[in-house]
């Protein structure tokens, strides 16, 4: 724009050519031509992004169809972008075995300590605004709060589910899922429980050792009468939650047809012995009430939230994180919740990552 002059004299006759046209200016940009962008989402993947011409009069109207679609594109690519950032089940269990989220270990131990007489565990919800309030305190706050303070168990059985149904992947992963579905499907026991077994055995540790511990602690509620929860009823509540579909994003037809197949997969893992499930699972907790007023000044994130983060991922392991994760054990090092100290100890000794299947008969 050009500076106006200062004038000391009459001003002499100005012409309307001697000021720049802002508007005019804006409006070529506006109508000039739109090129396609091209938006890179991974190292690998790269998104052709086509932006929408606008003119001036369309700052002033409801958005079109079609400029509503490309909203909803650049939306899914952020929503995409910040599902790489979520941490994933093995961000939050320590690094030694068993590999379970110290959330998991907490809130079942009270589940167990004064829910096994509730009618209708797990089945019922807890308050929405109650049940984000404390899965935010115990994934971010500095401190442990104290589940007996918790009145309504729902809120705490609503904590467990949300955590696992919120993960970035299901438990039982995208790549095994249809490996679970057409296993469970068999009608042969022998042969299905067969390939449950080698599915499980592939299963990333943090999620064996985790969906483990599950399937103990679902084994004493289906088998505790007050609840009322039997094993058909637990596998239609945990079935979308733990198996989940193939994909992070599935269709309608695709959800419809998955949510039918989904209980019989958590109905034959409970079917399973509990002495095979405890080899991965005997999760140590004592000490957990000492651990609900300690506090943690010189760390970042809640002893019960992820021992790693995204960015950590990165990079090679700070003494800070690693301080973290040999304390979260040593709070969780003394009684054993799910079975015998010996047993633990010899389970943790064994070589290799998997065990090997049970024979069948």
């Amino acid at each position: 724009m050009k500076k106006k002059q200062i004038l000391t004299e009459e001003p002499a006759e100005m012409h309307p050519s001697d000021f720049s046209h802002d508007d005019d200016d804006e409006e070529e940009q506006l109508d000039a031509p739109v090129k396609p962008k091209r938006i890179k989402v991974s190292e690998e993947e790269e998104v052709v992004y086509h932006p929408v011409k606008l003119s001036r009069n369309d700052l002033y109207r409801p958005p079109t169809a079609e400029e509503l679609n490309h909203l909803k594109e650049a939306e899914s690519l952020f929503h995409c972008s910040l599902l790489k950032m979520q941490a994933t089940l093995a961000d939050f269990a320590p690094p030694t075995p068993p590999r379970i989220p110290t959330l998991v270990i907490y809130c079942i131990k009270e589940i167990e300590r004064r829910g096994l007489h509730e009618v209708g565990l797990y089945r019922i919800s807890g308050h929405e605004r109650l049940v984000k309030e404390l899965k935010e305190k115990l994934i971010r706050g500095k401190t442990l709060p104290s589940l007996n303070k918790v009145e309504d168990i729902n809120v705490i059985t609503g904590v467990l589910k949300d955590f696992l149904r919120n993960l970035p992947e299901p438990l039982l992963t995208f790549r095994l899922n249809k490996v679970f579905m057409e296993a469970a499907e068999v009608q042969d026991d022998g042969n299905s429980l067969a390939l449950l077994y080698q599915a499980i055995s592939e299963l990333p540790q943090p999620n064996r050792d985790t969906l483990a511990c599950l399937m103990i602690h679902l084994h004493k509620v289906s088998k505790s009468l007050d609840t009322k929860m039997d094993v058909n009823n637990l596998a239609r509540v945990f079935g979308p939650t733990l198996v989940g579909h193939a994909i992070p994003d599935p269709d309608p037809m695709t959800i419809l047809h998955d949510t039918s197949r989904q209980p019989r997969v958590v109905e034959r893992l409970l079917s399973i012995p509990g002495n095979y499930w405890s080899r991965f699972a005997h999760p140590d907790n004592e000490g957990m009430e000492t651990a609900q007023h300690t506090d943690t000044p010189n760390q970042k994130v809640s002893i019960l939230g992820p021992v790693t983060t995204p960015e950590q991922q990165m990079m090679s392991k700070t003494p800070s994180s690693s301080s973290l994760s040999q304390r979260v054990m040593q709070t969780l090092s003394s009684t054993i919740i799910f079975g015998s100290k010996s047993k633990a100890t010899s389970a943790s000794n064994r070589q290799g990552n998997f065990f090997a299947s049970p024979q069948l008969k």
